[in-house]
């Protein structure tokens, strides 16, 4: 009978052979360990700086939420990846480097190079916000590198500066091409303005002092005269006048009667002290009087001092409030004058316009026609002028504002980008050991027994002889002995 077969992972006499072989794994590990200690001695930190940046709309459209937003996404898109370009272009990057200096801050009038230029330039980032895409929100974030932290945060803060000075030159480049256009077509609409206005000049002076009639005719709406809405308007007027005449009457009545007994001021209505406020603090005051001079009355005698220094209290405050009164009625007098007045003027101007209102009929249509033809070319010369102000005054802001707006100051955090010195000497050990750990099994036979390594169980380093003798020995495996 045969014996089963032992099973190749054999935990002890694994264990035996590290230890034996120890060195085999121990070497390598060092060896790698202190290549790790060398290369994070010896390699330069990079820290990297990141600025948020919010993107606004350099023109005068409006967007879904407000002025200076955009008006569709596709639109933010194309701006920001108009930025992102811009951001990495050789001329901002130099000039980025040229303010901040050389980093051993010696004066280079050759700095930078155009190989530092480049090598910048490729570890400049702009991007959108982590987990998003540009057109989605209206943030940048603007990542640089450098040797220290504040090297990486003095190039950002430069780049964003050029960036936006480059951005400025744009604008103000495009606004100019547009102010010249803009000029042209507003001397091209003037001269369509001047001529319209002068076959109207023509027509006008034909018509004579009933030109006024003639606007207002030609104003109206079709079917009716505006002329006639004047008129009602007029009357309207007239009616209004009246009646505040009539309401100036009679509070004109009331204050007569309050100058001769204060007391009926208190029940005055409520409109005559929304038009005269400051009598309204002086019937409180009156009223105040009174209730001081009946409180102290009601404990104390008539002759006490006390009440009969509120009771003078409260004769200065009618005595005053007479005088106010007095002022309030010249001038409710002198109101109603102008109303008088002014409804004789409207009565007069109501009777001309009735008197003419059937006139100048005939010369309506081709009045209008006039009309139309200036006011036509007044709003396309007004539609230019406001054109032709928007690229001046987006010319003269060129340089003024910015549409980018930094969130906060650049940031480089509190660690170097990359893995650490602790990381890559801990990999290096872990590398190391690995390979130790490879070079054990493959050069140590597995035991004594089998007299074989790891490498020839693969056919790896087996002679043919070996390979073949399973075979010839009737398909019995090394190790396995008959029963």
């Amino acid at each position: 009978m045969s014996t089963p077969a032992r099973s190749i992972i054999n935990l002890p006499q694994i264990r035996e052979n590290l230890v034996k072989h120890r060195w085999l794994w121990i070497a390598p590990t060092l060896a790698c360990t202190a290549l790790a200690i060398c290369y994070a001695g010896a390699r330069s930190t990079k820290w990297k700086a990141v600025q948020v940046v919010n993107l606004r709309n350099e023109s005068s459209e409006t967007g879904q939420h407000g002025q200076g937003d955009f008006a569709s996404p596709e639109a933010l898109k194309l701006h920001q990846e108009s930025v992102v370009q811009s951001g990495r272009t050789y001329a901002v990057v130099e000039a980025a480097l040229k303010e901040i200096g050389p980093e051993n801050g010696v004066d280079d009038p050759n700095y930078p190079s155009a190989e530092v230029v480049e090598a910048t330039s490729a570890k400049i980032t702009l991007a959108p916000p982590k987990g998003s895409e540009f057109g989605k929100a209206n943030e940048i974030y603007i990542t640089t590198e450098g040797s220290t932290p504040e090297r990486a945060k003095e190039l950002n803060t430069a780049l964003l500066k050029q960036l936006s000075r480059r951005l400025q030159e744009r604008r103000a480049a495009k606004a100019g091409s547009l102010r010249t256009e803009y000029e042209q077509a507003v001397a091209i609409a003037q001269g369509d303005v001047d001529a319209a206005t002068k076959k109207l000049e023509a027509m006008e002076n034909e018509v004579g002092r009933d030109i006024g009639e003639l606007r207002t005719l030609n104003e109206g709406a079709t079917g009716n005269s505006n002329l006639r809405e004047g008129s009602n308007q007029i009357k309207q007027e007239l009616r209004a006048a009246n009646s505040k005449y009539e309401e100036l009457v009679q509070l004109a009545a009331l204050l007569n009667g309050a100058r001769q007994d204060p007391n009926r001021l208190i029940e005055a209505p409520s409109r005559l002290f929304e038009i005269q406020p400051g009598l309204k603090k002086m019937k409180e005051g009156l009223v105040d009087a009174q209730i001081k001079a009946a409180n102290l009355l009601g404990r104390m005698t008539p002759q006490h001092p006390d009440v009969l220094a509120a009771r003078l209290a409260e004769d200065q405050v009618k005595l005053e409030l007479t005088i106010e009164l007095d002022n309030i009625i010249g001038s409710l007098n002198a109101d109603m004058t102008v109303i008088k007045n002014q409804t004789e003027t409207l009565k007069t101007q109501l009777e001309d316009v009735e008197q003419r209102m059937n006139r100048l009929a005939g010369l309506r249509a081709p009045y209008s026609n006039l009309v139309s033809d200036v006011k036509r070319t007044n709003d396309k010369l007004a539609e230019e002028h406001k054109k032709l102000a928007l690229a001046r005054s987006s010319e003269a802001s060129a340089f003024m504002t910015s549409v980018l707006l930094p969130s906060d100051n650049p940031n480089a955090g509190t660690s170097p980008a990359g893995p650490s010195a602790k990381l890559v000497v801990l990999g290096g050990a872990v590398g190391g050991f690995l390979l130790g750990l490879g070079l054990v099994f493959i050069t140590v036979p597995i035991g004594q027994m089998w007299g074989r390594r790891w490498s020839d169980f693969a056919g790896s380093g087996r002679r043919a002889a070996d390979r073949t003798a399973p075979a010839a020995n009737g398909g019995a495996t090394p190790g396995r002995r008959g029963s």
